[in-house]
């Protein structure tokens, strides 16, 4: 077993790189990318959504990117293992009032997954604020995941991780979405109210198969870690109680549904949904 995120996401990567080459260029086109922007990589984990999905885009016309991650663990493995010369990391909280940008100005910005939490609608907010008049946004949000969001319910009332339950409040489309209700069009109306026009959305159904119950863990338990807070992630004790929690639960889970095949994969379905808006 891996004892870190950053060992579980080398280990389970493959799917990720799949999202990466087949899906996420196609939102970003939408962007419509010019020459010599700045481009904000809002959330950008350990690197990789930033070096596969945005710099290919940002060689082609010569812009640079800001990559802002309040994780240090995620911020250093960015900076160790995707350093580019047209990225600046930034390890700061994207609230936090000292986060500051070349003249401010930002055209275009990117968030992959990082809106999983209670307080997104103050981070889009502060986007349409950053953004330059007729600049755009690229928001990508998972809208459904049935063992990711299950465990999340499952954690909020575990009696050994109950205490964690303010910090995994989700956000309000995740919630309609568990009550049976559109999650994508609550994320719209968040959208428009910040003042943006929606010009694209784009959905992307898909599934996935790991070879064991146990690297499926590994990958989910590692993300489920990077959205609680930074001080799980360095502790190898916590992670391991969490996995062996969330092996366990996918085990219950993969016998009592459809993800039951009769082997020792688990294999699971999610939805994806991008959302391209504009600043006039």
């Amino acid at each position: 077993m891996v004892n870190n995120y950053g060992e579980s996401f080398e280990k389970n990567n493959k799917w990720v790189h799949e999202l990466n080459r087949n899906f996420f260029p196609e939102p970003i086109k939408y962007l419509d990318i010019q020459p010599h922007e700045n481009i904000l990589h809002h959330g950008s984990r350990n690197g990789s959504y930033t070096t596969e999905v945005i710099v290919p885009e940002a060689e082609k016309q010569d812009c640079h990117i800001y990559a802002i991650e309040e994780c240090r663990s995620h911020h250093e493995h960015g900076k160790e293992n995707f350093d580019h010369g047209r990225i600046t990391h930034i390890n700061k909280h994207f609230l936090d009032p000292d986060v500051k940008f070349p003249d401010d100005k930002i055209q275009k910005i990117i968030s992959i997954y990082d809106l999983f939490h209670n307080d997104y609608k103050k981070h889009i907010e502060k986007m349409y604020q950053l953004l330059e008049h007729g600049g755009k946004v690229c928001l990508v949000v998972v809208t459904e995941h049935e063992p990711w969001f299950q465990f999340f319910r499952h954690m909020q009332t575990h009696p050994e991780w109950s205490w964690h339950g303010q910090d995994l409040t989700v956000p309000d489309y995740i919630e309609t979405f568990w009550n049976g209700g559109n999650g994508p069009a609550v994320f719209e109306e968040t959208v428009r109210s910040a003042g943006f026009e929606i010009e694209h959305t784009l959905k992307h159904r898909g599934n996935h198969t790991f070879d064991s119950t146990d690297d499926a863990a590994e990958f989910f338990i590692g993300v489920l870690m990077a959205s609680i807070s930074e001080r799980n992630l360095t502790s190898v004790e916590m992670y391991q109680l969490k996995h062996r929690e969330y092996s366990n639960f996918l085990k219950e889970l993969k016998e009592s549904s459809e993800h039951a095949d009769g082997s020792e994969k688990f294999k699971f379905e999610y939805e994806i949904y991008s959302v391209v808006a504009k600043k006039n």
